[in-house]
């Protein structure tokens, strides 16, 4: 069991590792990525709860090692972070123009594999369960 729990957390850290770039790449204009994506641009506090949303995911990640109990609610919390970034695009930042069919189902799929590490996190961090026999 501990290392399908290292393998998970080491997934974790790579797939939180490469949102980073995403987010470096796009930011910073490497290589064009920001027009390969269709990038229209946002707020600043768009750009930090991107960033937040890295971070905490990060850090659950990490704390997946130790199973720390936390680690699902960091990821949760990036979870919540994507989605509500995500929301923000399609409502106010014509997403649905800028994503494009590709890039929504992209978006959909980094949020399910994000949802995926926060219920296995959830798992391999609970408490065993003690039987008691009366």
């Amino acid at each position: 069991m501990r290392f399908i729990v290292f393998v998970c957390a080491l997934l974790a850290v790579l797939f939180w590792s490469a949102s980073a770039f995403d987010m470096w790449a796009t930011l910073t204009q490497w290589n064009r990525h920001h027009e390969m994506l269709g990038w229209a641009g946002a707020p600043a506090w768009r750009n930090a709860a991107w960033g937040a949303s890295i971070a905490v995911g990060f850090a659950g990640a990490a704390a997946l090692f130790w199973r720390a109990r936390w680690a699902g609610d960091f990821m949760l919390t990036a979870v919540g972070f994507m989605t509500a970034g995500l929301a923000w695009d399609l409502v106010f930042g014509e997403g649905f123009r800028a994503y494009g069919q590709s890039g929504l189902a992209s978006s959909a799929a980094i949020i399910a594999v994000a949802a995926m590490f926060t219920w296995a996190a959830y798992q391999f961090t609970k408490p065993p369960t003690v039987v008691q026999l009366a």
